[in-house]
């Protein structure tokens, strides 16, 4: 009997394990599928903040990619009018760090 519930512990902490595993390969893929859709949005803006700001496009990009989520990158994407805001915005907040 007592060799029964070792066995059963071993394989009780296999599947957990096993489980553990799973989850964990999930997390990584789906933070794979992040990046890769951060890195679209991000070439994405980078050819429009280029448009409105050539000398400062990397900074300004980047504050955009670090201080947004991917909804919020997504509307700057389709509406001009807030992206040239959130620009000038960036572009203050750079002035005014020098």
């Amino acid at each position: 009997m007592r060799g029964r519930s070792t066995r059963a512990r071993a394989d009780e902490r296999t599947d957990r394990l096993q489980r553990l595993e799973e989850e964990k390969a999930k997390a990584e893929a789906e933070r794979h599928k992040s990046f890769i859709g951060k890195r679209r949005i991000g070439e994405r803006l980078y050819s429009l903040v280029h448009n409105l700001e050539p000398a400062r496009v990397g900074k300004i990009t980047g504050m955009l990619l670090d201080g947004m989520d991917d909804a919020e990158l997504l509307h700057l994407l389709e509406s001009p009018e807030d992206l040239q805001d959130k620009v000038r915005e960036d572009m203050q907040v750079l002035d005014n760090a020098k």
